[in-house]
């Protein structure tokens, strides 16, 4: 079919131009069938994050139940292990 053919034409002019990262040696070209089973596996724990938060507020993460986990929050716990690390290599 035309959708499979344009689908494989990059892998094939890649491969008999003999350009590429020559990835191929450590991983088989049928790994690209599981790229839909990736996209239904992101698209589910997506939904499972929103019921979460609808019910309980938040999403489990290990013991605790993280209410933020995006944008200002993020930066500033990275800001914040930033200056721990810092100060942990500074006492060394």
């Amino acid at each position: 079919s035309p959708s499979v053919r344009a689908s494989r034409s990059p892998q094939c002019s890649s491969r008999c131009a003999g350009s590429g990262d020559r990835a191929d040696r450590y991983f088989p070209a049928s790994i690209v069938l599981y790229a839909p089973l990736w996209v239904l596996e992101r698209a589910v724990s997506v939904y499972w994050a929103f019921y979460w938060r609808a019910r309980y507020g938040g999403y489990p993460f290990g013991s605790a139940l993280l209410s933020k986990g995006t944008g200002r929050a993020w930066v500033a716990g990275g800001r914040a292990e930033s200056r721990a690390a810092a100060s942990r290599a500074g006492a060394r």
